[in-house]
């Protein structure tokens, strides 16, 4: 009677073991898909000119993920309705922190033919944000090393 248990064990311990490797391998793919525009934050061209943001020496950023990126777009849609109509809907947002401690939203542009080049399309103060307080606490304030 023992044996049907081992079996049993020993095929929940597989599958345990499919899974673990399977989130592995989606967050590897995750990490690699955003490869190219993680390397862009040590800086980042203006889609629009030559001008470029050197986040690498010029204070600290993060990209925010998708559900805060969806909730700074609608916030940008809020206070500048305007930009709706610029035909270069940002498909990211990095939040920036300069040295003179201002934190800027960038908004950025992924190239659409896949080739991984990414710019931006504008700035916005993050004052003027609801949200920046909670996202700077969020992406760029260190979190208190565990004991």
């Amino acid at each position: 009677m023992k044996w049907p248990r081992v079996v049993g064990m020993a095929w929940a311990a597989g599958i345990a073991g499919c899974l673990v490797g399977a989130v592995h391998c989606s967050a590897w793919a995750i990490e690699t898909r955003r490869a190219p525009l993680l390397q862009a934050l040590e800086s980042i061209e203006s889609c629009v000119s030559h001008d470029r943001i050197r986040f690498a020496t010029e204070g600290r950023s993060a990209i925010l993920d998708a559900a805060d990126h969806r909730l700074v777009r609608a916030e940008m849609l809020k206070l500048y309705p305007m930009i709706a109509n610029d035909g270069m809907p940002s498909t990211r947002t990095i939040l920036w922190q300069k040295p003179t401690g201002d934190l800027v939203y960038v908004a950025v542009f992924d190239n659409p033919d896949g080739s991984g080049q990414a710019c931006f399309t504008a700035t916005f103060a993050a004052a003027q944000f609801e949200l920046t307080l909670l996202l700077r606490r969020k992406y760029l304030v260190p979190s208190a090393p565990a004991n």
